[in-house]
């Protein structure tokens, strides 16, 4: 179970540096502006007298794989040091050349526990997932 974790997980980070980068890597285009929150507030501010279908976003489900929807969903409520070490894990692309080392170093963690909070991380999801395909089968 935990090496489809690891497989989920994969395809969850690839989705998720989608999001944050955008299809060009500049921002994500398919809604969220790239400009700061206060621009976003801005936003919504100046078209809070419009009719409904003009202030209406219309982009894309962001997650387009089950899996990474799968593991999104339940990775929510995880612990900081889980969820710090699976973002980092899976996310930052293997581009940047980064070890495990400088990974650990950059969410204060030692080498040591990175690995074993890589492993809470697929149980946590893991025991979530589990739990949610029993609730739906009742």
């Amino acid at each position: 179970m935990i090496e489809s974790i690891d497989i989920m997980c994969r395809i969850w980070g690839v989705q998720k540096r989608r999001i944050i980068t955008g299809r060009s890597g500049s921002g994500h285009e398919d809604g969220w502006p790239q400009e700061t929150v206060l621009a976003k507030i801005r936003e919504m501010r100046e078209n809070a007298g419009a009719s409904h279908g003009e202030r209406e976003q219309r982009f894309a489900e962001t997650y387009t794989d089950a899996d990474a929807l799968t593991v999104h969903r339940s990775a929510r409520g995880m612990p900081e040091a889980l969820a710090s070490v699976l973002f980092v894990h899976y996310v930052l692309p293997s581009s940047y050349s980064l070890t495990v080392r400088r990974k650990s170093s950059m969410i204060n963690q030692s080498t040591r526990e990175y690995w074993r909070n890589i492993d809470r991380a697929h149980h946590w999801l893991a025991a979530r997932i589990a739990g949610e395909s029993n609730d739906g089968s009742n």
